[in-house]
């Protein structure tokens, strides 16, 4: 882990790809990821519990000089359970993304 690069990963995330989907220039790498988490929440009187949240996250990565840069990474509302459903370049439009949200609640 260096100081530049991000957070520390999370020991208790599990992150499974759902999709990968290049953009007409295959310059662009939308990344679909449903993400689980276990939530702890405490009781005086009880033990500690494990509630698993889920929700979905985007990554956007882009190609420069052969190499892959993240560029941007969206969380979609841990605390509403939402999760990412679909993602799709628009095919005349090579910067234009359009991503559908489901909610679980």
């Amino acid at each position: 882990f260096k100081l530049r690069e991000s957070n520390p990963p999370d020991k208790d995330l599990v992150e499974k790809v759902q999709s990968l989907v290049f953009n007409s220039q295959s310059d662009l790498l939308a990344v679909l990821l449903h993400c689980t988490k276990p939530s702890k929440s405490c009781n005086e009187k009880d033990d500690v519990e494990n509630i698993p949240v889920s929700y979905g996250k985007l990554q956007l990565w882009h190609r420069s000089n052969y190499h892959w840069y993240l560029k941007y990474e969206f969380n979609y509302n841990q605390k509403q359970q939402s999760t990412v459903s679909c993602v799709k370049f628009h095919e005349e439009k090579p910067y234009q993304l359009d991503v559908a949200i489901h909610s679980t609640k």
